[in-house]
Parts: C-alpha cells; structure tokens; sequence
C-alpha cells in the first residue's frame, strides 16, 4: 500500500488499517520466531506500513486542527 493508496482512504478506513496491519504484524512475528520464514523483510514492511498510515491519520488530525481555529 502505498502513500497515495493510503491517503485516498477515509480516516474509519485508516484506522482500521492499522489495526488489521498490527494484526497481521504480530501473526508474521511470531511465524518467524517459530519456523523459518523465507522473507523475514515483511515484518519491517508491515511496520513501516502502519507508520506511514498513522502519519496520514495524524496530518489529518492537525490539518481538522488548524481549520478549527
């Protein structure tokens, strides 16, 4: 997923996102900690995944902030 995919995405969807990639984080830790898994780059991915989406969700957040103002 990429910035572009993500941003065009409601924030509900964002957030629910980042749950679902956390999820999916912890399943893919813990299959490396108990096999050998053949990429084990997918756990970095998935990270730097929920950090781009919480990125999103926190310019949102700021800009709602500003416009408040």
């Amino acid at each position: 997923m990429n910035l572009e995919e993500i941003r065009g995405l409601a924030t509900d969807d964002l957030k629910k996102a980042v749950d679902d990639t956390r999820e999916e984080m912890f399943r893919k830790r813990f299959q490396t900690a108990m096999e050998a898994v053949d990429n084990t780059a997918t756990v970095r991915d998935l990270r730097k995944r929920v950090a781009r989406i919480k990125t999103v969700l926190r310019e949102r957040e700021l800009a709602a902030a500003k416009q408040g103002k």
